[in-house]
């Protein structure tokens, strides 16, 4: 029975507005459902391959503990697709598990950063101090070849100079067997004039050397 005086919204009225909430949810849900099917996929690839027979039962940290990067790249144009299901992913990488040896590759850096997956420690050649992933050094290296945690990179400016000027000789390029014995082992042969020049040559399979070695002579 009506109270005297109350008025009620018309019941089409109360009808659009719960589709409309409905509309609403069902639109965040699709906003998020590809992020949370990536999610559930990585996790069931990951429980698949875990050490542990009741890996169903283990935390979030404790089923990414096992995990560690082995090896990293960086292709732009390799079309690859990380085991989350996301397509066409630039830097990918391989990990292993410390326990059972079970690697998984490839997998993007996102979800290497997103499950906390223990990442390469890979440091600078010359002063040891640590390459991050945007390290212009290391991205160029990566153009050329995969790295792992004892890939030798010179990675900064100061490092790159030092290998080929003397300090107290301002002007003057030195060329140390070392360092001729660096880029040997990279397919490129290195000569200089010692006041003017720096020259590499190296054959067509080695060409995605050229950013790394540009980047190099940049000093």
């Amino acid at each position: 029975m009506k109270n005297a005086g109350e008025i009620r919204p018309p019941r089409s009225s109360i009808l659009q507005k719960l589709i409309a909430v409905h509309h609403e949810k069902q639109g965040n849900m699709e906003e998020i459902s590809e992020a949370g099917k990536n999610y559930i996929l990585l996790m069931k690839v990951l429980k698949e391959n875990s050490s542990y027979p009741e890996a169903s039962l283990l935390s979030h940290k404790r089923l990414c503990d096992e995990w560690y990067v082995i090896q990293s790249e960086y292709d732009v144009d390799a079309g690859l697709k990380c085991i989350c299901g996301k397509e066409n992913i630039h830097h990918h990488h391989v990990i292993r598990n410390r326990f059972n040896n079970a690697v998984i590759d490839p997998i993007g850096s996102k979800c290497v950063k997103r499950f906390e997956i223990e990442q390469l420690a890979i440091t600078c050649m010359c002063c040891a101090k640590p390459l991050g992933e945007s390290n212009p050094y290391l991205e160029a290296y990566m153009k050329y070849s995969s790295v792992k945690k004892d890939t030798l990179i010179i990675g900064h400016r100061k490092c790159a100079k030092k290998l080929f000027i003397e300090p107290k000789m301002p002007g003057y390029i030195l060329l140390p067997k070392a360092v001729i014995s660096y880029f040997k082992n990279l397919g490129v042969s290195v000569r200089t004039d010692h006041f003017t020049s720096i020259e590499f040559e190296y054959d067509e399979e080695n060409e995605r050397l050229t950013p790394y070695i540009e980047m190099i002579l940049d000093f």
